[in-house]
């Protein structure tokens, strides 16, 4: 007995303490649920600190507790679990001629009127907004504060109607912070500060990559191109294709950007590819000179040339159509217009476009992007297949949060909402700013 009086001690003191634990978790909650409510009245995330509390409490001993927990089941149209803790109230509490008292009864109508779908003429409930509202005065007798959110939130949403942006969709902003966005299907460019860069209203296609942003008037085979630099922030326009090929008509399949500013394009009727230096602004003509091909020849990459610009390899001439970079070259068939293969002379290999690689872009970060049965994979300076790089300026470092709306979208940079100029707090720090006046 004696050996047995130390052990029961010894567990009173550690149920003593569970006990006390498991209260003050409780009691933060609670508190926490109320302060949700009186800041924001936002009864959902109430809800979830309520019921957080209730897992640490074995029964509710408390009237405080009993009636914000009907508070918060009635505003979340648990009516049921709401009369649950009206009835706890009253089980604790004593009758009496309290204001609480008399505003709990009037509460439970509420409840038994909202169960039976019924108002106090026998009416159907219908505007359960305004039965809402009677609830929370109800119980904490505020109806001037919650009449003064209810005006704060009203003028919030007129304010906040002037920084929407009109547009169907945003792309993800880049890390020079500007992103794509479309609007009635024409694509434009804005910045994370919700200024529009570029005007959606002449371009419905467009591809980015590596800090250029490509503006095209038809997605396959167009006549024109914008390119907007993201880094330097300059917009221009291309050279028309006859600037490279005199009998061209357009640019025919155009390849992705790279960061090293160049771009690849297989016009029609054209016996070379297009490659154009967006950095410097130019059309980088192919190296026909005889020590170019005489290199090339001397590295058994080609077996012979001529002075006209024609290369043979594997005993067949073609029409030599260019460099992409990384010792990769375009091969024509003679006088067809047509890509016959790619030259990689890192390995030799040469790759014919049908069936395997129709078009090459631009080599640059140990990569060059390949279409494969019109969809794009990545190969190295051998011709073997490559994990594709990783955008150089995709990643945004701001913090800018773009929000749909039903009419547009919000930019939304820590807790203000940005439109060029126009700056507004969001609703909820708005509302605790006002307050505070």
């Amino acid at each position: 007995m004696k050996k047995l009086l130390p052990l029961l001690f010894c567990v009173l003191i550690s149920f003593t303490q569970n006990g006390q634990i498991k209260k003050t978790i409780a009691d933060l909650y609670i508190n926490e649920a109320n302060n949700i409510i009186q800041d924001r009245i936002d009864f959902k995330q109430a809800l979830v600190s309520f019921n957080k509390a209730l897992t640490h409490m074995s029964r509710v001993t408390s009237t405080d507790v009993a009636q914000l927990g009907a508070l918060i089941y009635y505003e979340n149209e648990q009516y049921k679990k709401a009369k649950e803790f009206v009835n706890i109230y009253f089980s604790l509490k004593s009758q009496d001629s309290s204001e609480e008292y008399e505003n709990l009864l009037a509460f439970k109508t509420l409840i038994d009127n909202q169960l039976n779908n019924k108002d106090s003429n026998g009416n159907l409930i219908k505007n359960t907004g305004y039965q809402k509202s009677k609830g929370y005065t109800a119980i904490f007798g505020r109806s001037r504060d919650l009449n003064k959110i209810e005006s704060l939130k009203s003028v919030w949403k007129e304010k906040s109607k002037e920084l929407v942006l009109k547009v169907d969709k945003i792309y993800p902003f880049n890390k020079n912070k500007v992103a794509l966005f479309l609007k009635d299907s024409y694509f434009g460019i804005l910045n994370d500060d919700g200024n529009i860069v570029i005007t959606a209203d002449e371009y419905k296609s467009a591809m980015k990559f590596d800090g250029f942003i490509l503006f095209l008037n038809k997605p396959l085979n167009p006549t024109k191109i914008f390119c907007y630099n993201t880094v330097t922030k300059d917009g221009f326009l291309l050279p028309k294709v006859t600037a490279f090929n005199t009998v061209s008509t357009h640019y025919g399949r155009v390849m992705l950007p790279r960061a090293n500013g160049l771009l690849v394009m297989y016009p029609n009727k054209s016996y070379e590819t297009m490659i154009y230096d967006l950095n410097q602004k130019k059309i980088i003509k192919s190296d026909e000179k005889v020590g170019f091909y005489n290199d090339l020849q001397s590295k058994k990459i080609i077996q012979d040339y001529s002075i006209n610009g024609k290369v043979e390899k594997n005993n067949k001439w073609y029409d030599f159509g260019g460099s992409l970079g990384g010792g990769i070259y375009t091969l024509y068939t003679i006088k067809s217009h047509h890509v016959d293969s790619f030259l990689f002379s890192a390995s030799g290999k040469v790759l014919k476009t049908v069936p395997i690689y129709q078009y090459l872009g631009a080599f640059y970060n140990n990569a060059i992007q390949a279409i494969f049965r019109n969809k794009t994979i990545w190969l190295n300076n051998k011709g073997k297949k490559v994990r594709a790089p990783i955008d150089e300026y995709g990643d945004y470092k701001g913090s800018a949060k773009v929000v749909e709306l039903e009419s547009g979208f919000h930019i939304i940079k820590d807790n203000i909402i940005v439109l060029g100029e126009k700056k507004l707090e969001t609703m909820d720090e708005y509302i605790k700013s006002q307050r505070l006046q």
